[in-house]
């Protein structure tokens, strides 16, 4: 047995000694549920630090073993299933980032980051139809959001539509002045007019 796989057994039975302690107080006193929450929240996060601190360390499958196991402890909370879906789309594992990503929507459908994430990961799978739902939905939830616009932007310029792109480039410049892929891309299609 390899040290990384030692590793991860013990980090399966840390997270599952600690998801045992929460059945326990939740069945010894189910009135404490949502106090309980309060008290496994600084944990989560604890927890999202470290498969963070991985995957900026450059240890992508260790952050998805983590964050797999976050996912299991913690099935209820968007953040994590979020997190995972990204490393798994970094990996190049889009359909079963979209998986992630949908059952992150269905514990939280407004959040307009999560709508522009999936939206993305259909355009990479030429799934433009879904991809234009999900960023339509995203802004219907905030129109602020530049990052939406510009991803919704890229597919509009991916479908041949510039005079569509350019609207978006400009309102991506709108929200944020100092957005440099933004106006790289207005240049761009500007000097292929």
């Amino acid at each position: 047995m390899t040290s990384f796989q030692i590793v991860m057994i013990m980090i399966a039975v840390y997270f599952a000694y600690h998801f045992y302690r929460m059945l326990m107080v939740m069945e010894e006193n189910p009135e404490r549920v949502l106090g309980q929450e309060e008290e496994i929240a600084p944990k989560f996060e604890d927890y999202i630090e470290e498969a963070d601190k991985e995957y900026a360390e450059g240890n992508v499958e260790q952050a998805r073993v983590l964050l797999e196991n976050i996912v299991k402890v913690f099935p209820t909370i968007a953040e994590g299933m979020n997190k995972l879906a990204y490393v798994l789309t970094k990996e190049g594992n889009n359909q079963e980032a979209l998986s992630y990503y949908k059952q992150s929507l269905r514990i939280d459908p407004e959040d307009d980051v999560t709508h522009n994430a999936v939206a993305s990961v259909f355009s990479s799978l030429n799934r433009e139809d879904e991809a234009i739902e999900h960023y339509q939905e995203a802004l219907s939830i905030d129109s602020d959001y530049e990052d939406t616009w510009f991803n919704y932007g890229n597919l509009m310029l991916k479908m041949g539509k510039e005079e569509n792109a350019l609207k978006m480039y400009k309102r991506v410049l709108e929200i944020n002045a100092n957005f440099e892929e933004a106006k790289e891309s207005i240049k761009n299609i500007e000097s292929n007019k």
